[in-house]
């Protein structure tokens, strides 16, 4: 009996591919590659420097010292009104404690700063922020024309804007400050935006401080 041939056809092997072609995708397998770790390199950093950030501004101290520059701490009609302020500030702002005060000018009572300052760990000082200004809005008409200004060497956030006048109070700038540990603000009767700026960094020196 003849043996039956059952033909396969032939199979030829599959080419190599090109050397070129080869190269050129491990040169693209090798970009992505170091692009995907170029990127979570980054945000190692960026997390690591946010991290750093919080840790070097959170807890930090505050004081009410009897004078700055030249003004001096008022213990007594003032004494209530910043009392009221830094409870309002803790109550809606969400801070762990408060101090407030009244500063007279010498050069002129009716331009005193009133202050309220807290501390409490936030992970938004701009969110902070926004809310200690917002406390003046149901009396005042709210602050108007805020404007991030200059924080100073304390780093994190600063603004300022205005209160108009009403028919008890003069014209007035409100400044805030926030960062990753605490929160302030400070109304300035009779002082523009730049000279109120000024002297909220320098108050903000006096009375925070960081271990």
């Amino acid at each position: 009996m003849a043996e039956e041939h059952i033909d396969l056809g032939s199979v030829e092997p599959a080419s190599a591919p090109p050397a070129s072609a080869e190269r050129r995708r491990l040169r693209s397998r090798t970009i992505v590659l170091g692009t995907l770790g170029l990127v979570s390199a980054v945000a190692v950093l960026a997390g690591c420097l946010f991290g750093a950030r919080v840790i070097g501004q959170k807890d930090p101290s505050l004081t009410t010292p009897a004078t700055i520059g030249a003004f001096t701490r008022d213990t007594r009609g003032g004494a209530q009104t910043a009392d009221d302020l830094s409870t309002a500030l803790a109550a809606g702002v969400g801070l762990d404690r408060t101090v407030g005060a009244v500063y007279t000018d010498p050069a002129a009572a009716d331009r005193s700063v009133l202050l309220a300052a807290g501390i409490g760990l936030t992970l938004s000082p701009s969110s902070k922020l926004d809310r200690a200004m917002d406390l003046l809005s149901d009396s005042t008409g709210g602050v108007t024309g805020r404007r991030g200004v200059d924080p100073g060497g304390l780093g994190g956030l600063m603004s300022c804007g205005t209160v108009p006048a009403a028919s008890d109070a003069p014209a007035m700038t409100v400044c805030g400050w926030a960062d990753y540990g605490s929160v302030a603000i400070a109304l300035f009767p009779r002082r523009d935006i730049s000279e109120s700026a000024t002297l909220m960094r320098q108050f903000r020196l006096a009375i925070q401080h960081r271990t």
